[in-house]
């Protein structure tokens, strides 16, 4: 049987037996050989090789915090299992222990679910697919937990329906592994215009930012490293010996180097001419490039700037905004892609499907981020002190904090100024012409 593996021009010839049960008993490719693609030379153009999504993910730093910051956020509140059919009720408590069990699995470098769920997660980020297996007994016959498989090394078998037929995973030096698509957990974000079945990497679409942000970097470093430009040229009269210029080198170093000697006023015979060599403004133009890009990183993953610790233009209404929109439109989006994937592989596989689900908890920055609001509004209004704010948003006292001037007073603010509310008097009125007439 031939198949095309997707993305790639290579063909798959998957070979079986006349047995009964039909099972694939080995594979070859043709057109070239299965192997990664070139991280380098590929990034350019519309498509890259998942080696290549890794390589950015691993230099750029705007693209390893945004997708850092989904890991953290993912799951943070928490999971559950539910009835799927009727939330009021409770799965039973054996099948949540054996549920429990394969997700808790230690299996190689994962030793919790929360590092299941953040391989997974990550390797969303990076190339919009992650893979993940079951590991089963030596019958067969239970699964005991999941394995996540690295992207790199998995490719897909497709009908010419767009049907996935086979997964397989080919590490490098090591023969190929051929998987049923029952025997895989595919999670796909977005969908990919030529092949729907698989997701669609946030990098296709900011390739060339993180391209320009990695060259802008290099080009800094290599400024430092490499730039052969003295700050000062000396330009000698003819004729003089070498013996005297390094006198006179010596001279200046010694007299007009260093911050106490700034600005100094030089007569030196000799010296013809003196120009001073800087730093161009069009060198300097390689920060407002670098915010550009973050700015464009940040959009594609959905993550505001203020969420990694760019804080320019951002106070304390709208930060409470930003990460509200972050929750909603990024967080939640993820957990139920996540939650829905799961649900219809390892439940569907373990036999509970409409039995148990598994259900991220709500996030709560809904409700922390309005009392947040609310406090500042209180404290603000003088109607609770700083500390009485801080303990409403569940911060932390400080030593600090105790030996701020008048933390436990009530300050009234306005636009102007602040006043505590207790130097706050109403004025005796006062009527003139009312005065007048009682005269």
């Amino acid at each position: 049987m031939k198949f095309k593996i997707p993305f790639t021009n290579r063909i798959a010839h998957i070979l079986e037996k006349n047995e009964p049960d039909g099972k694939i008993r080995g594979l070859y490719f043709s057109k070239r050989p299965f192997a990664i693609n070139n991280a380098e030379n590929d990034m350019v153009g519309a498509r890259i090789a998942a080696e290549s999504l890794y390589l950015i993910y691993s230099r750029q730093s705007d693209v390893y915090a945004c997708i850092r910051k989904w890991r953290q956020v993912v799951g943070k509140a928490g999971y559950q299992w539910v009835d799927p059919k009727d939330p009021e009720n409770s799965v039973a408590d054996s099948i949540v222990a054996e549920l429990e069990q394969v997700l808790s699995f230690n299996q190689g470098d994962r030793r919790t679910f929360n590092d299941f769920k953040s391989l997974v997660i990550r390797d969303l980020g990076v190339c919009a697919n992650a893979y993940a297996t079951y590991i089963t007994n030596q019958a067969g016959n239970k699964i005991l937990g999941m394995q996540v498989l690295d992207p790199r090394s998995m490719a897909g078998v497709v009908d010419k329906h767009g049907t996935v037929l086979k997964y397989i995973q080919r590490v490098n030096g090591q023969p190929a592994v051929i998987f049923e698509p029952d025997e895989i957990i595919h999670w796909s974000e977005d969908s990919d215009p030529d092949q729907p079945m698989f997701g669609f990497p946030r990098i296709n679409s900011i390739l060339w930012e993180a391209k320009t942000d990695l060259s802008a970097m290099m080009s800094n470093y290599t400024f430092f490293e490499n730039d052969a430009k003295p700050a000062t040229i000396f330009i000698m009269d003819g004729g003089v010996p070498e013996e005297d210029i390094q006198k006179i080198k010596d001279k200046m170093d010694s007299k007009y180097s260093g911050a106490t000697n700034r600005n100094k006023t030089s007569i030196m015979s000799g010296v013809k001419e003196i120009k001073n060599l800087g730093i161009s403004q069009r060198d300097m133009e390689f920060i407002q490039q670098r915010k550009f890009s973050t700015a464009k990183i940040c959009g594609a993953f959905g993550v505001p700037e203020f969420v990694l610790g760019y804080t320019e233009a951002v106070n304390n209404n709208n930060g409470i905004e930003l990460k509200k929109d972050f929750i909603m439109e990024t967080i939640i989006p993820l957990e139920q892609l996540f939650a829905e994937t799961l649900n219809s592989t390892l439940l569907v596989k373990m036999g509970y499907e409409g039995i148990a689900a598994f259900k991220f908890n709500p996030q709560t920055i809904y409700e922390a981020g309005e009392v947040e609001k609310r406090a500042m509004e209180l404290f603000k209004m003088g109607m609770i002190t700083l500390r009485q704010s801080k303990q409403m948003m569940g911060q932390e006292i400080t030593s600090e904090d105790e030996q701020q001037e008048n933390f436990d007073a009530y300050v009234l603010h306005n636009a102007f100024h602040a006043m505590l509310l207790e130097d706050v008097g109403t004025e005796e009125f006062s009527d003139s012409e009312n005065n007048k007439d009682d005269q």
